[in-house]
């Protein structure tokens, strides 16, 4: 990247709340930059039991 980039939002972490925080913000027509220490794909799982709250936000998203 030579030239400098422009970015309504960073968000750094990219885990399941950064990741749907940078999804509804891009349906926002926002840019983003998702930026995280860890190379991907991860080998770890996040999520491994989810509750009937974020059942329902997976299926929003």
């Amino acid at each position: 990247m030579s030239e400098a980039e422009a970015y309504d939002l960073i968000i750094v972490g990219g885990g399941p709340a950064g990741a749907a925080s940078a999804l509804y913000a891009k349906r926002q027509g926002l840019r983003i930059l998702l930026v995280d220490k860890a190379r991907f794909p991860r080998d770890k799982i996040c999520g491994d039991a989810l509750s009937g709250k974020a059942v329902a936000i997976l299926h929003e998203l």
